[in-house]
């Protein structure tokens, strides 16, 4: 096959590719960069030339792809499962946890009340910062202003203490 067949197939099949991509990844974005990086790497290893059928190549090249990101995603998923569930398993020592609890706990309470009411929606009642704009009538921008501060806040309260 010629460059010129190759970039035939990519101009009509890029986004037919892309929607195929994303019927199976479930993500807009890694489908086109699966698809990006399928087209990139034929075309700087030259592999056309040797490619009879591109679009039936690209094909089974796509699915093979998506199938590939799928098991790496789900293989990063598991790592950081393990590390978040290593991290639980880990214990203080009791007289360590109180004081950090303590500090922790006197942080939290020197906040100012808009503040400490975003912070405590956003990780003790878990809610994502466009529910706790609403709930309390103040924009995203703010929510994200308090909750920065509020972090902010706690780090300064710990760096001071340990």
């Amino acid at each position: 096959m010629e460059a010129a067949t190759f970039e035939t197939v990519y101009r009509q099949k890029y986004e037919v590719f892309c929607i195929a991509a994303y019927a199976i990844l479930g993500n807009k974005e890694d489908a086109k960069d699966v698809v990006i990086n399928l087209f990139a790497d034929i075309w700087e290893k030259r592999e056309y030339y040797q490619i009879e059928d591109m679009e039936s190549y690209m094909w089974r090249a796509v699915k093979n792809r998506c199938f590939n990101h799928l098991s790496k995603r789900a293989l990063q998923e598991t790592r950081e499962q393990d590390y978040q569930a290593s991290l639980l398993n880990y214990v203080l020592p009791e007289a360590f946890a109180a004081e950090v609890k303590e500090v922790l706990v006197n942080a939290v309470n020197e906040m100012p009340p808009q503040r400490l009411q975003v912070f405590t929606s956003i990780y003790l009642d878990e809610q994502k910062y466009h529910e706790t704009a609403s709930s309390m009538g103040i924009s995203i921008n703010s929510v994200k202003t308090h909750m920065k501060l509020a972090l902010k806040h706690l780090r300064i309260r710990l760096s001071e203490n340990f």
